[in-house]
């Protein structure tokens, strides 16, 4: 391992290993996500590890973490993510939970109760508790969230709606002014536009206080009408997660997210790159479900289209379908991690200053390895 990158390294295997549960574990959870969201992105410990101080969101509180090699460990120095099999030693940060967490919605919500800041400044908040796929038993394998998601797939909750609004409102405006941006996502719907037009309401909102960058989550629309849509009230990016490349293992794997077809994923991503450039169109790809070919085939198409790949490992989640599958290979999504930053760059893709999870960076390393070698 080259020393310049062992620090990425470290970060990649604590994002698939995580953190074995102690006190140290748990008292840093309970200050960063006092009220248990668990329904906005890859909820985990939000740390800065090792000397180049990397943005991670370390999984934690799940089976596959309890047999991690890595315990948190505090000294008189600090903290440290141990390998209790080599001996190795990780400096570790704790982030600080943002204050506005604790600010008043209504008087009975506060506003860490609809969306976290995961990273260093990124905010993820979902705006549904739904999913049409959850509904319909035709969830996707890997994931998780189906425990925590109800069956009203039809229409947003209004007064949840409001209380997202306002909770966003309190964020951008907090005194310690350093949220750099907002990543909005929610289930998956059977509409036409497969939930694109919910984000527009809340989109206007936030554009109406502030010009703080905005980041869609969602999946391809049939057609271009709600990515222009989105456009023109202000969004600044999306974010259209394929997961899995291989046909047959889509069909496995998310049954019913399968039925968007790959090409609709070409079509949507080659219209949001016209639209929103560059860089600020990104889709997930998961490293474990499939072999290595098969997600360099995917990664040489997203930027070819000028689509930004990020390199996620499976993580087999409590609840998920999937909760007993191993864990990706580290080596496996350093590798890849690599091989989509240097071809990234020379594609002239640069994500330093996107918006959303992509610009965030801190469930992947795709940002780090580019900065690395850019210089």
């Amino acid at each position: 391992m080259e020393k310049n990158k062992e620090d990425i390294y470290r970060k990649i295997e604590l994002l698939c290993y995580g953190l074995k549960t102690n006190d140290i574990v748990e008292e840093i959870y309970d200050k960063q996500n006092p009220y248990d969201l668990t329904r906005t992105g890859n909820v985990g410990l939000q740390l800065l590890v090792g000397k180049r101080e990397l943005a991670a969101n370390v999984p934690v509180f799940n089976h596959f973490t309890d047999k991690s090699p890595f315990m948190l460990h505090r000294s008189d120095n600090g903290l440290y993510a141990v390998n209790e099999n080599t001996g190795a030693n990780i400096k570790i940060q704790a982030l600080d939970a943002p204050s506005w967490y604790k600010k008043k919605v209504t008087e009975e919500y506060y506003a860490g109760q609809y969306l976290l800041r995961e990273g260093v400044n990124t905010l993820i908040c979902s705006i549904s508790n739904s999913c049409g796929y959850v509904a319909k038993n035709a969830q996707c394998r890997f994931c998780a969230i189906g425990k925590n998601t109800s069956n009203n797939i039809n229409e947003l909750d209004q007064e949840r709606k409001r209380n997202i609004i306002k909770a966003l409102s309190i964020a951008v405006k907090d005194a310690q002014k350093i949220e750099k941006s907002i990543n909005l996502t929610g289930g998956n719907t059977f509409s036409d536009d497969r939930g694109a037009s919910r984000y527009i309401d809340f989109v206007k909102s936030i554009r109406s206080e502030t010009s703080i960058p905005i980041c869609i989550e969602m999946s391809p629309p049939k057609g271009d009408t709600s990515l222009i849509a989105l456009k023109e009230v202000g969004a600044d990016g999306v974010m259209m997660n394929i997961e899995v490349w291989d046909e047959s293992l889509r069909q496995m794997y998310m049954p019913g997210k399968a039925l968007i077809q790959r090409s609709e994923y070409i079509q949507s991503w080659k219209c949001a790159v016209k639209l929103f450039g560059k860089g600020n169109v990104s889709s997930v790809i998961i490293i474990g479900l499939e072999n290595k070919e098969s997600v360099k085939e995917a990664i040489d198409k997203m930027i070819e289209l000028g689509v930004m790949p990020s390199i996620m490992p499976f993580r087999p989640n409590d609840g998920a379908i999937l909760e007993k599958f191993p864990v990706a290979d580290p080596e496996l999504v350093m590798e890849l991690t690599e091989y989509v930053a240097d071809k990234s760059l020379k594609n002239q893709i640069n994500i330093i200053d996107s918006a959303g999870c992509i610009g965030c960076g801190a469930c992947a390393a795709e940002k780090d390895m580019m900065e690395l070698l850019g210089g």
